[in-house]
């Protein structure tokens, strides 16, 4: 049972012509966020960690460490973690194309990132990728506090 400080609240989603309802669970500093299907039973919000830095004399050791921390802390499932090197105004990234294809297929439910900017600099590309997956209705989540859906 949720103690009583929590958000509920229910959402209809039609999957493969079949109405599936799912009910969330929000603790207020989002510690224990859980999504319980129509069973009863509860699975935790997978998601995609993508760490990305601008140049080769830099690394992703500690947008990955403080990501893993939050994700933890958040109950999050973390399937995948993608690390990348090169400019975010580029559009030809091979590693958020790896976690695009993994929404695609559903294997998360969002994508966590350390700042908006991580995923993308250019306006333009931040709008479409974010609209792509929101069709395949996953989230972006930047650890500053921003959600996309």
């Amino acid at each position: 049972m949720c103690p009583p400080q929590c958000f509920w609240g229910t959402i209809n989603i039609c999957v493969l012509n079949h109405l599936v309802e799912w009910t969330l669970k929000i603790s207020p500093q989002l510690a224990g966020f859980k999504v319980e299907n129509f069973s009863g039973k509860s699975t935790q919000l997978r998601v995609g960690i993508y760490a990305r830095v601008s140049t080769h004399d830099q690394n992703c050791d500690r947008q990955i460490r403080e990501l893993q921390v939050y994700a933890a802390r958040a109950g999050f499932d973390v399937v995948q973690i993608f690390k990348e090197v090169g400019s975010g105004a580029k559009c030809d990234r091979i590693e958020r194309k790896k976690i695009i294809a993994l929404a695609r297929a559903r294997s998360i439910d969002a994508v966590l990132v350390s700042e908006i900017s991580r995923w993308g600099r250019s306006a333009s590309d931040l709008i479409a990728t974010i609209e792509q997956l929101a069709s395949y209705r996953v989230s972006l989540i930047a650890q500053n506090g921003f959600q996309f859906d």
